[in-house]
């Protein structure tokens, strides 16, 4: 039989099926329901601003306005050579055009939709900035300024400028939002853009007049009964669903080695107040939609953070120290995950994940910026030493089916046997306890001698016993010299073993021969009753 693709391609193709409509990092266009007459007023201006803006009115405007600051850290700061514009809150610009809010909210829907948000959202004003000629906003990321932020709305109001172009990018792609009005066709309309907070983006400068804009928090409600309906994934929960078939029951298909779970980081930021399951954002929101219906893998959101050492006098990369934190397990269609799962990841601090497991490759760090880095300088002969810390989300998942693979062989065989004495909850999900016992032999590791004695008396146990298929794919992958002593045998066991189809005996004899391992008396004479 011929192999298939790579296993993380094979799982990569499967997710290019996801329906990614409505999952943009930011949009653009122009807001033409928006009215032409505002009718907004700005505390301390006697009359209310008209569009275009007046030269005039924008003087008044100005005249109201901060200088920008711009966050720092945990410090607010004022820098003119980073920031360069005027602000005015929010709070105090009302519209007093009832059809202002109206339409706002049906342009705040279609913001919805583009970027993929599942929650139901609402907008609102940040602030009313302007930008004079040189003005700029060099790159950054906005902070989270009211709890349930996650991006921003940003509506031009209309005066006369050139330059003062507005880009955002993500993922090595770059969005451009001209505000510009050189025509007076420009002047007729006002335009928006919105984006996801984590996007880096900046003002480029003003070259002439004045940019005007609103800024406006977009904001995710929390009441789940407000929330629409995801769109349908079928199609990608299929071919997920068949991905996961091959990685339970025929991991030969796949070209390379088969982990035992997999690791994807997604695309966005989060901050610590948002990095929950309802808070994810565009492609990534879209991609946990899929493999939620299809309904096969057990779903943690995990917190990874990677501190690198290296030289930047060198360029050497020393070593990484990452760490898996605070587990958040994804309530599926059938409900948590067990609890024996729940307690395994509760009861250390950094469940392990190996670099192999990662779906974008062990160099994944390499391409991306760090979130935070210290440098020691210069130290005579030891270069320019560095430390960066780089902090991102994933979603680590693995087959429910491969739930003993993840729980460990002794625990598993620990499991099966609290099953066989009544215990339901240690089915960790298996139907019945001979589909425990079968992953278990699965699983099996004869380098582990007490659990594979305890796995035999297992399989000593009425309820599987007959089960001949199952004691046959033990006997394949198991020495005699894993066999526990005579005295260990609970009664019987020897002869369920050594019984039945010819082909366990063949295995068996034909290791006897072998002289694989140490044979108690009662398997030799075993042996010579059956020859």
């Amino acid at each position: 039989m011929s192999k298939g693709r790579d296993f993380f391609t094979e799982f990569q193709q499967s997710l290019e099926k996801v329906d990614k409509q409505g999952a943009h990092f930011a949009i653009t266009g122009v807001a033409e329901d928006l009215p032409k007459i505002p009718l907004l007023h700005v505390n301390d201006m006697i009359e209310p601003v008209t569009l275009p803006i007046s030269p005039s009115q924008i003087s008044e405007l100005v005249e109201i306005a901060s200088a920008a600051k711009f966050g720092k850290g945990s410090d607010t700061v004022l820098d003119r050579d980073v920031r360069d514009g005027f602000t005015i809150p929010g709070r105090d610009c009302v519209f007093n055009n009832p059809s202002w809010n109206k339409h706002l909210k049906a342009l705040t829907s279609h913001v919805q939709k583009s970027l993929g948000v599942v929650k139901n959202i609402h907008c609102e004003l940040h602030d009313l900035l302007i930008y004079p000629p040189g003005g700029h906003f060099k790159k950054h990321r906005d902070s989270e300024k009211t709890q349930g932020m996650f991006g921003t709305l940003i509506i031009s109001l209309p005066s006369e400028h050139t330059g003062g172009i507005f880009q955002v990018s993500h993922e090595k792609q770059t969005l451009t939002f001209d505000t510009s009005v050189t025509s007076s066709l420009d002047l007729l309309h006002m335009k928006y853009c919105a984006f996801y907070a984590d996007c880096e983006h900046e003002v480029l400068p003003v070259e002439s007049g004045h940019r005007v804009v609103l800024t406006y928090n977009l904001i995710q409600k929390s009441k789940k009964d407000n929330m629409p309906s995801p769109p349908s994934q079928q199609l990608a929960a299929s071919a997920i669903q068949e991905f996961a078939q091959r990685w339970v029951n025929n991991p030969e298909y796949f070209s390379s080695a088969v982990p035992n779970k997999l690791c994807y980081f997604l695309e966005h930021s989060y901050t610590d107040a948002q990095c929950g399951w309802s808070d994810l954002k565009g492609a990534d929101s879209t991609m946990v939609d899929a493999l939620v219906q299809s309904n096969v893998f057990d779903l943690f959101l995990v917190s990874v953070t990677n501190a690198e050492n290296g030289d930047d006098d060198s360029g050497d990369i020393g070593d990484q120290e990452i760490e898996y934190t605070n587990w958040k397990p994804f309530d599926d269609l059938q409900g948590l995950p067990p609890q024996r799962i729940l307690d395994m990841i509760h009861k250390k601090r950094s469940y392990e994940v190996e670099s192999e497991e990662w779906v974008q490759g062990e160099d994944y760090f390499y391409d991306e910026d760090a979130d935070q880095s210290e440098h020691e300088g210069f130290t005579g002969n030891e270069g320019a030493p560095y430390t960066r810390w780089y902090h991102r989300m994933a979603v680590v998942a693995w087959p429910k089916n491969r739930r003993v693979a993840m729980m460990g062989f002794s625990s598993s065989v620990n499991s099966l046997v609290d099953a066989q004495g009544g215990d339901e909850d240690a089915l960790v999900g298996y139907e019945n306890i001979t589909a425990l016992a079968k992953a278990c032999v699965d699983e099996v590791r004869c380098n582990d001698p007490p659990a594979a004695s305890q796995l035999i008396r297992c399989l000593a146990h009425s309820s599987i016993q007959q089960d001949s298929d199952l004691l046959r794919r033990f006997l394949k992958s198991i020495s005699l010299a894993d066999l526990p002593a005579e005295q260990d045998f609970p009664g019987g066991l020897l002869q369920t073993l050594l019984s039945g189809k010819k082909a366990e005996e063949a295995v068996l004899l034909t290791k006897l021969r072998q002289g694989e391992g140490q044979v108690d008396e009662e398997m030799k004479a075993t042996k010579k009753q059956k020859l």
